[in-house]
């Protein structure tokens, strides 16, 4: 079965000058024991993220690379150059490496490729984006970063935001990432546009949907909002009355409908709170008492980049089973309001056997007895099952 993403790490040059930026993107997908991720658990399975030292050919390893390209739906390779040869913003046309590799990725249909020129502080963003994006090449320079110490988990935002996109491109939605800050306003208007200035001002790419800025006051408002919601990636500020107002409670569960990767920012203050008719139970949480927009996003991030990965997944494997099997997919564990949408839509589907699909690991079991209890009464036959059960139907 296909790899539903392989990362490629390539470092040219010094290793030793690339070491804490190799670290920084290993540590994004969830490997190595620093970084700006806590307790992330890794995104790819063994072999999908593969890292070499490279000189100025790809010869040695472009049967891999090739290899590589061909079992995967998507590939980010990521190139890491410190070597001192040339100045890629005076250049014309990509760099040997870059003119080498585009080629060998082109076998999936699904591919990018990120550079890093240590050797250059310039800013090249905006100028590789324009010159450069027919061949889905991005190139950063030391200035696309920031400041010094912010470097590091920089270009791990921008490597995950760059596999974000590969993957919802393949799983037919907007490739662009774009984010929706639910808050409520009487308390959270100043963290959600502080965090709004700070993504504009750093992270290239990013979109964002503001309601004060993006709504028309003259249409539907709720469908506005659930559209916005079915296609993003949703961070909560969840302030201390925030789950008591009602179209934030609106948005978390069309969130939940939708299968939408959910961040909890807890932006409460107060040691106790009320009880909630939300939950948060399966989406990542973060506090941020430090004020720290670089741990939000990047455990925003890395929880979209996971639930992209997880539906791929499962779209990969429905084609080994028997096409007649109808298959709803839900990213974390699943929801009163997740499994009433995937029931309705498996009803509509008209197929006699069918399975709701959740990420590993199983339900405890008295849990999963009462889920599948309640699904066999809404659409009788459907099994719900976890990742690893999904992969032994035959």
């Amino acid at each position: 079965m296909q790899s539903p993403l392989t990362v490629l790490l390539l470092r040219r040059g010094a290793p030793e000058n690339s070491e804490g930026f190799s670290a920084a993107v290993r540590t994004a997908f969830g490997f190595g024991d620093a970084g700006v991720v806590s307790d992330a658990i890794p995104l790819l399975a063994a072999g999908e993220f593969r890292e070499f030292i490279i000189g100025d050919s790809l010869a040695e390893i472009e049967d891999t690379l090739r290899r590589v390209a061909q079992s995967s739906r998507c590939v980010l390779a990521i190139m890491l150059d410190a070597s001192a040869s040339g100045q890629p913003l005076s250049q014309e046309t990509l760099n040997e490496v870059e003119a080498a590799l585009v080629p060998i990725l082109a076998d999936t249909s699904h591919f990018a490729v990120l550079s890093l020129f240590l050797q250059n502080s310039s800013q090249l963003c905006e100028d590789s984006v324009a010159r450069f994006s027919q061949w889905r090449v991005t190139r950063f320079g030391l200035a696309d970063l920031d400041e010094r110490d912010l470097r590091g988990p920089l270009l791990g935002l921008q490597v995950l935001s760059k596999a974000l996109e590969l993957m919802t491109a393949a799983n037919g939605l907007p490739p662009r990432v774009r984010l929706f800050f639910s808050h409520a306003k009487k308390d959270g208007v100043p963290i959600a546009t502080a965090a709004g200035d700070w993504m504009r001002a750093r992270l290239h790419g990013f979109q964002a949907f503001y309601d004060t800025v993006d709504l028309d006051l003259s249409g539907d408002i709720d469908l506005q909002l659930q559209s916005a919601i079915a296609t993003a990636m949703v961070i909560v500020f969840r302030t201390e009355i925030f789950d008591q107002r009602y179209w934030c409670q609106k948005e978390v569960l069309w969130a939940e409908k939708h299968g939408r990767p959910m961040l909890a920012v807890d932006a409460r203050w107060q040691l106790q709170h009320a009880a909630s008719v939300i939950t948060f139970d399966g989406a990542p949480a973060v506090r941020v008492p430090d004020g720290s927009f670089v741990r939000i996003f990047s455990v925003a991030l890395h929880e979209a980049v996971r639930v992209e990965i997880f539906k791929l997944r499962v779209t990969l494997r429905k084609k080994v089973i028997p096409p007649s099997t109808a298959v709803a997919c839900i990213p974390r564990c699943p929801s009163m309001v997740a499994l009433g949408h995937a029931c309705e839509s498996l009803s509509q589907s008209g197929s006699a056997a069918c399975c709701i699909v959740y990420p590993n690991p199983s339900l405890p079991a008295m849990m999963g007895e009462v889920i599948a209890y309640f699904v066999d009464k809404a659409v009788p036959g459907c099994r719900i099952m976890s990742f690893d059960e999904f992969t032994l139907l035959a």
